[in-house]
């Protein structure tokens, strides 16, 4: 649940600000290509955040004594932020269409 967490926001936001603008926009990678650039991108920040974000979440992810209450707690949160970034991301591309189309 935690790696999902983290890497959705990661991978759709490399694809906002790395693929599509440079790795298309300006080098006009193959797809191969720029898919594997983007995965190492993906997997080297991954190994940077995740550490920091499982250390957040030690209450819930190493407690001292089992607490379903705890663990209900700590799923509902990482639900929540689940949502939060579904919801963020998709206003975004809805923004991001909307300019793209009134400048077509």
């Amino acid at each position: 649940m935690v790696v999902l967490l983290v890497l959705y926001p990661l991978v759709f936001l490399l694809n906002e600000w790395l693929q599509k603008p440079i790795l298309l926009g300006v080098f006009h990678l193959p797809y191969w290509f720029f898919l594997f650039i983007n995965n190492a991108a993906s997997v080297v920040l991954l190994s940077l955040i995740l550490p920091w974000v499982s250390q957040r979440l030690g209450w819930w992810l190493n407690p001292e004594v089992p607490d379903r209450k705890r663990d209900l707690a700590g799923v509902a949160l990482v639900v929540g932020f689940y949502v939060l970034w579904l919801l963020a991301f998709w206003h975004t591309r809805r923004i991001s269409d909307f300019l793209g189309d009134a400048f077509r």
